[in-house]
């Protein structure tokens, strides 16, 4: 008989301790050049247990087209970044951002700090969080791990779709052997490299296990960008249940209506989330 629950995992108890600052922007945090900042408190003291995360983070990219961002639990001068490199890129004036849908381990009472990166100068992005609790089914997730990202370039996985219009690509490694087991993958897209991406419709990515010529997607057609003027983002990062075992390689591919050498390349962050 249809109907009832669980189904499988479930939140309650929503909470957003610092979704009013900065004139409900979030709390602001300047990153360095390249690398990354000194660590800048989001919230004090957690008021719930919670078992997911929101981490809205909106560059204001005065300069810097691409921005990462750690996120770390822990006293002041002892923050242990649990959510790592997490990627934005969007326009010059700061109108895009990207919402990360991560599940968590954190309970009340945590410290919750950031730090960011940017790509051409010290500027900052405005960084949320809204925490929620678990309620039938409640998950214990301890962290993220990137996959391909340079935090000395401030960039990610370049993925050229090729020279042929709206079909996929060759495959792209994006690691060769993963050094532990994940229960799911997070992925986002933004800005290449050299900050020239120039999108045509349609078009998406295809994410892949396997040797080299024998790759066997897990993620099929996953939406490429959302674009504002030249800039390319991601509006949304959801977390995907596939579990990738410690030792696979993956690889990634992707197609756009874009055929011109350099501008149709685009940037892919792919993260693992491990218990």
């Amino acid at each position: 008989m249809p109907g009832g629950f669980p189904f499988g995992r479930s939140v309650c108890n929503v909470n957003s301790p610092n979704a009013s600052a900065n004139s409900g922007a979030g709390t602001s945090v300047t990153g360095a050049h390249n690398s990354y900042g000194a660590w800048t408190q989001l919230v004090a003291s957690t008021a719930i247990d919670a078992c997911w995360i929101c981490i809205r983070i909106q560059p204001t990219q005065t300069t810097s087209p691409r921005a990462l961002t750690n996120i770390g639990v822990g006293s002041g001068g002892n923050e242990i970044a649990i959510f790592k490199d997490l990627y934005a890129s969007g326009l010059t004036f700061g109108y895009s951002n990207i919402d990360y849908w991560l599940p968590c381990s954190i309970p009340a009472g945590t410290r919750i700090s950031a730090q960011c990166c940017q790509s051409a100068a010290a500027d900052a992005n405005n960084i949320t969080v809204i925490l929620y609790d678990g309620s039938f089914t409640p998950d214990g997730f301890s962290g993220v791990d990137s996959f391909g990202v340079t935090v000395g370039s401030c960039s990610v996985n370049d993925i050229d779709p090729g020279s042929s219009a709206n079909v996929k690509g060759a495959w792209t490694q994006i690691i060769a052997s993963t050094s532990r087991d994940y229960c799911g993958l997070i992925y986002a897209t933004g800005q290449n490299s050299t900050d020239n991406f120039s999108f045509a419709g349609p078009g998406g990515i295809d994410v892949a296990i396997g040797g080299s010529g024998s790759e066997q997607v897990i993620l099929a057609d996953m939406g490429l960008c959302k674009v504002y003027s030249f800039a390319a983002t991601s509006a949304y990062a959801h977390f995907v249940d596939v579990e990738i075992p410690a030792g696979t390689r993956i690889a990634a591919r992707a197609q756009q209506g874009n055929t011109s050498s350099g501008t149709r390349v685009a940037g892919l962050a792919l993260y693992g989330v491990y218990q």
